[in-house]
């Protein structure tokens, strides 16, 4: 049998593992909720060495699965999709960043070395463009500094107070969705715009070649009222020809008649001289 000394120990070393297991616990939730909430340095780092570890447990695991006939080219620094481990990074940092400020523009708009119109143009984007803003703004909050050249760092300032931008702020994921809409949105209003275009050409086209058939259907009525006509004139023709023959046989006979008579008048006269 177990002495109350031995018991006590057991029981003191239970619950100091219990202790330790229940501090492990807190302490993976508070560094998991710590980790996603602040994003720092050291932060930075563990996420990088995260994924470093995650690639190379990824790339363990597929030299296990490779045969002997894939090529050696396969064992290059890109994922299935060619992307590097740079961009990869990148797109990361960018979707970690809990305050990501992008401006969309519908029309030309000038970036501007300073807030203020009369600072210098030293570029443009065009309709439809997207820029990233630094979340820095004016004071009179019409103009977000962008991200303009940033390999030379230099000072950018874009209007924002208008009609013609749309200021997005929040996490990456929720603006680069709106970002997705509003090109959506851009593509419905250009398919509209083009199919409205072809409405409207469509209709003319139709009205002319509605006009144009109106143009064939007078130009047949026209053309039957001409045969109408054309028939009428011959027949008429033939009749005056028929009647032209007719005064000809009469006025034939009328000279005959003309003819006798003057011959009887001649034969009375004579008889009446003697």
């Amino acid at each position: 049998m177990l002495s109350k000394t031995d018991g006590k120990e057991r029981k003191r070393m239970k619950m100091s593992s219990a202790r330790t297991v229940l501090i492990l616990v807190a302490a993976c939730c508070i560094f998991g909720y710590g980790g996603y909430r602040y994003a720092g340095e050291k932060l930075q780092k563990k996420y990088d060495k995260d994924l470093e570890d995650m690639r190379d447990t990824l790339s363990e695991q597929a030299q296990k699965e490779e045969t002997a006939e894939l090529d050696a080219d396969t064992e290059k620094n890109t994922n299935d999709f060619g992307i590097s481990d740079e961009e990869i990074k990148e797109t990361m940092k960018l979707l970690r960043n809990t305050d990501v400020y992008m401006i969309t523009s519908d029309e030309k708009m000038n970036i501007r070395k300073g807030p203020s119109t009369q600072d210098e143009i030293i570029g443009n984007i065009g309709r439809g463009s997207v820029v990233m803003a630094t979340g820095e703004k004016s004071q009179d909050q019409k103009w977000a500094r962008v991200l303009w050249d940033a390999e030379n760092e230099q000072e950018a300032w874009m209007y924002i107070a208008g009609t013609t931008t749309k200021h997005l702020e929040g996490n990456a994921i929720q603006v680069l969705s709106e970002i997705g809409l509003y090109y959506k949105e851009v593509a419905n209003q250009s398919i509209n715009a083009h199919n409205q275009v072809v409405e409207e050409a469509t209709s003319k086209l139709n009205a002319a070649s509605s006009s144009a058939q109106e143009m064939y259907e007078e130009y047949q009525k026209l053309g039957d009222k001409y045969d109408t006509v054309v028939t009428e004139y011959n027949t008429l023709t033939g009749e005056y020809n028929s009647l032209q023959e007719k005064y000809n046989g009469l006025l034939a006979e009328y000279n005959n008649l003309v003819d006798t008579y003057n011959q009887l008048k001649n034969i009375y006269e004579d008889a009446f001289a003697q």
